[in-house]
């Protein structure tokens, strides 16, 4: 399609053309008359923060079919932000399955309806299709699902912890410590070719990169006590998920981009990673290094640089944690839920 509407134009217009439909894609869908036409892509985009700004706990059940199979009248749930999918179910079932109309939508659609309705059972849907739907998907569910208090607490005993190479001590992971601490709004990161708007780090903020960029992790989020702590997730199903200097590096330089004072927050910033799997998937059982290649074995300008230095800080400084969800994760949400006291708000000491 993108050949046809640029027939005479070079090579490099047409990959510039390219990448222009694909991020319009990921924003709204690939709906040809919005992504092939600018100003109707601009209103769609508009459309689309209005309907969900627009949603609110009156009008939040609308988008309950979500993850079902059920019709749903077209006058409530827009369809700029939901379609019907076609799924192959066991033994060639055929089925229609209510969806977001693509990633980046179903992002913002799962964490509105989280925010505004705290007993809104989407996730939970949508993982009952884990076994038709894109693995992409299912990891921004999972994802979106650590703003929830009942999920943290659910999956507080089924933390575990990998054990450090060396001598290293154990060390209880930090959301296992202190749930009350789990991240409470998601803020998705753009990618930095959409030039994103510079902003200050925040606890209990849940940031979420809309770019693949971010080879370490598929989310972040910070912890402000007991100790300073970046609590980083990483949905996989392998059983092992190593990373290389250089994919660290990467990581140090781009938040760099997208915050405020980055170096001045980091400072004495301690570092957690959740490797969360699916209750199918290999379990993860051991500590995953980080591995200095030969191309990459040299000393760098600085410790942030110098592949030896970074490689010793992953495994000396750095604690893992494994954990496999299920749909129960969140079926029992409701009663996790009932009887506990309201947590507390905003940003400050002890968040």
């Amino acid at each position: 399609m993108c050949a046809w509407e640029t027939p005479n134009t070079i090579e490099e217009e047409q990959a510039e053309y390219w990448r222009r439909v694909n991020m319009r894609m990921d924003d709204v869908g690939p709906i040809p008359r919005c992504i092939f036409d600018d100003n109707k892509y601009k209103n769609r985009v508009e459309e689309i923060k209005d309907i969900l700004a627009g949603i609110d706990a009156s009008n939040a059940k609308h988008y309950n079919m979500i993850g079902g199979m059920e019709e749903w009248p077209s006058n409530q749930a827009s369809h700029k932000l939901v379609k019907v999918v076609r799924a192959i179910r066991q033994r060639g079932l055929e089925a229609f399955v209510n969806m977001p109309v693509c990633f980046s939508i179903g992002s913002k659609l799962i964490g509105r309806l989280l925010e505004v309705d705290e007993e809104n059972g989407i996730i939970f849907r949508l993982l009952m299709y884990r076994r038709v739907l894109l693995p992409e998907l299912l990891e921004r569910c999972t994802l979106h699902a650590f703003l929830r208090r009942g999920f943290v607490e659910n999956i507080m005993p089924g933390l575990n912890e990998l054990p450090p190479p060396g001598r290293r001590q154990r060390q209880r992971c930090v959301q296992q410590s202190n749930p009350e601490k789990h991240p409470s709004i998601p803020v998705a990161l753009i990618a930095l070719g959409h030039t994103p708007p510079m902003l200050d780090v925040q606890y209990k903020v849940l940031y979420v990169p809309k770019s693949r960029s971010f080879l370490l992790v598929d989310a972040f989020f910070f912890v402000g006590a007991p100790r300073r702590t970046m609590v980083a997730v990483q949905v996989t199903t392998r059983a092992e998920h190593g990373t290389q200097a250089s994919t660290v590096r990467r990581f140090n330089n781009l938040p760099r981009s997208y915050f405020n004072d980055w170096e001045t927050f980091t400072e004495g910033l301690s570092w957690g990673i959740i490797y969360v799997q699916h209750e199918h998937s290999t379990a993860i059982n051991a500590w995953q290094g980080c591995v200095v290649v030969a191309h990459a074995n040299a000393t760098g300008s600085n410790e942030r640089e110098d592949p030896q230095a970074i490689a010793a800080f992953w495994n000396q400084q750095v604690r893992q944690c494994q954990l496999a969800v299920s749909a129960e994760n969140f079926r029992s949400e409701r009663q996790t839920e009932r009887g506990r006291q309201p947590e507390g708000q905003g940003k400050g000491e002890g968040e």
